[in-house]
């Protein structure tokens, strides 16, 4: 419930693949520490077992908690633990007997998180487990590809798209001691996962890749017509443009200068007016006249949900800033924190604050009142606070569109330029595609 709260929006597409029972191995790639895990458990409908690294258990009822509630498996990584004499014959074992049970067991293979739109290299560990677990008991075990695409995971109420491929069968005729047949395997389990992923290879072109990505995506699927819904489309035309941008920049780079010209002079229009580049994705939309009943006859919806829940999110933002955003961004160096954790730590002290104040609220309400209506009074804080957040974001789509409206009134000469840059920014990248597409059905023809 709290991981839904947290985005704004959860999209998935491929959830029909993951298996209802029998054993399964789930491998995800890790551009968010510990949300990555929580976003899967949210949405796998079953008990997992999850492989964590065991520096982060610690010792005795801490390592036992980890274990025993959580269902985690410590494994122990060669970078970290170079002065131990360890091994991780007990967490093959252990993943073994899950597997012998029906179990499912989450596996990060990149080893460890990095905020990076790409797939790193990943680790043989996946590959030796299911080929071990067939060579010991028989049992062939599917791996299912599951790929999480932020649009910034250490923002609240950001959003978060998911993609779950078919399950991954591999030559059960390797052995899992083959070296060179586990290696050859995991490239290909690779090359599955990255297919669920926006991954941009070339990391010299990420900033391009993104600003493309953040200000053109909605108005490009808007020209090819593609709604809101049409979840697997969307994110097809993502990655169309992302391995077309990286293919033409390999082969022909004559042919993106001109794109990459085009945009420059896009931001640098946008740096000299008093505006996001984040407004213009409101060009093309008309005026809901529902947003603005949504505002009006549930406002008192929105202060009962907001005057209820701004005290736990006013400490927990003062706790994170106070507390840890100087480590994380590495103006502590004494108490760094890697960055990748940030939108893990904001996550956990607001769902332990919310915790607190709805404990409290509950005792307050339940001494002071009927118990029925203390309950009444739990859900409805709750249910207001979630309906606070959807108002705010309909609030500000009303700003955004009214602040634009007086931008272009203001600035008619450039906003034009504007619009007509932007119009040819589209139509280039919707020629990349199409050129990417014709290129790939020649070669599958």
């Amino acid at each position: 419930m709290a991981i839904r709260i947290y985005f704004r929006k959860i999209d998935v597409i491929g959830s029909e693949n993951l298996p209802k029972k029998g054993a399964a191995i789930y491998i995800v790639n890790h551009p968010s520490a510990l949300l990555d895990p929580l976003v899967v458990a949210t949405l796998a409908g079953r008990q997992l077992h999850f492989i964590a690294a065991a520096e982060y258990f610690g010792k005795k009822i801490k390592s036992w908690f980890f274990q025993k509630q959580f269902n985690m498996i410590p494994v122990y990584r060669p970078k970290i633990h170079t002065s131990e004499n360890v091994n991780n014959d007990h967490m093959f074992l252990h993943c073994f007997n899950t597997l012998d049970n029906g179990g499912v067991i989450i596996i990060f293979p990149e080893g460890n998180s990095e905020t990076e739109k790409r797939l790193r290299k990943l680790k043989t560990g996946v590959v030796r487990m299911v080929l071990g677990a067939e060579k010991r008991n028989g049992i062939k075990v599917p791996i299912f590809p599951i790929g999480i695409n932020y649009t910034n995971p250490h923002r609240f109420q950001s959003d978060v798209f998911v993609s779950i491929g078919k399950p991954i069968l591999l030559d059960h005729r390797i052995d899992p001691d083959d070296k060179q047949g586990v290696i050859k395997q995991t490239s290909i389990v690779e090359e599955k996962l990255k297919e669920h992923i926006i991954h941009i290879d070339d990391e010299h072109l990420e900033t391009t890749i993104q600003r493309i990505e953040q200000i053109f995506a909605k108005q490009l699927q808007q020209n090819l017509g593609i709604s809101n819904k049409e979840l697997t489309r969307k994110f097809t035309v993502a990655k169309d443009v992302i391995n077309a941008v990286e293919y033409f920049e390999s082969k022909s780079p004559d042919s993106t200068k001109s794109i990459y010209k085009i945009i420059g002079k896009y931001y640098k229009i946008i740096e000299d007016l008093p505006m996001h580049g984040r407004l213009l994705n409101h060009i093309n939309s008309k005026r809901n006249f529902s947003d603005y009943l949504i505002i009006i006859f549930l406002f008192p919806v929105f202060l009962f949900g907001f005057l209820v829940n701004s005290i736990p999110y006013y400490f927990s933002s003062k706790v994170f800033k106070n507390k840890y955003l100087k480590r994380i961004k590495g103006e502590d160096l004494e108490h760094q924190i890697r960055p990748v954790f940030s939108g893990s730590i904001a996550f956990g002290i607001g769902t332990m604050f919310f915790i607190v104040w709805y404990i409290l609220l509950g005792i307050i309400s339940i001494v002071f009142f009927p118990w029925w209506w203390g309950i009444i009074f739990l859900f409805a804080s709750y249910w207001t606070g979630y309906f606070t957040l959807k108002y705010l974001g309909v609030l500000r789509r009303v700003i955004e569109r009214s602040k634009l409206k007086n931008v272009t009134i203001n600035h008619p000469a450039k906003m034009k330029e504007l619009i007509l840059l932007r119009g040819e920014i589209i139509d280039e990248l919707k020629k990349f595609s199409e050129k990417y597409r014709s290129k790939d059905n020649k070669a599958n023809g």
